[in-house]
């Protein structure tokens, strides 16, 4: 796939920079980002789906998570509400 490596180091250094917010980290009082639509999308590409549109939707589907999370919803409830197929995959 044309790219891909170029996109393989801009999301690495990114999320390099994300730190405590990176997957996997935590902080006391710190939210965990769901990382769950971003590697959907990397799965699709790989299996021949188009980039650009997989991860716009990932980037959709992340901004409607976290706009719920911010109204202080339980986490279930936010991966669901953005995405009824949440994990189904």
């Amino acid at each position: 796939m044309a790219g891909a490596a170029d996109v393989y180091q801009a999301y690495t250094q990114a999320l390099e920079r994300s730190g405590d917010l990176a997957p996997g980290g935590n902080t006391l009082g710190t939210r965990v980002i769901d990382y769950f639509w971003f590697y959907r999308a990397l799965d699709r590409a790989l299996q021949g789906e188009d980039l650009e549109r997989e991860l716009a939707e990932a980037q959709e589907l992340t901004e409607q998570y976290i706009a719920c999370m911010r109204s202080s919803a339980q986490r279930q409830d936010c991966e669901h509400q953005a995405d009824p197929t949440y994990g189904q995959e």
